[in-house]
């Protein structure tokens, strides 16, 4: 009779405990399979993008031509 209501909490820290592991798990995953803007080529010239960008971060063009120049390249 004394365990009766110790079954429930062991219960909800085992629920817990699995939550937590598994968003461990998937964030793990997330991070080593998540891909980070484009890449360059294997010759190592930078891609349209990143030239795009490069122009966008210098002031060379404003934001209205950066994102019409953008939806161009996708």
């Amino acid at each position: 009779m004394m365990h009766a209501g110790f079954g429930w909490v062991g219960f909800l820290f085992m629920l817990l405990f699995w939550a937590v592991l598994i968003a461990l798990a998937v964030g793990l995953m997330g991070m080593v399979f998540h891909r980070r803007g484009p890449r360059a080529p294997a010759d190592g010239r930078p891609t349209p993008r990143q030239i795009l960008d490069v122009r966008y971060a210098r002031g060379e063009i404003d934001h209205e031509q950066y994102e019409l120049m953008k939806k161009d390249l996708s």
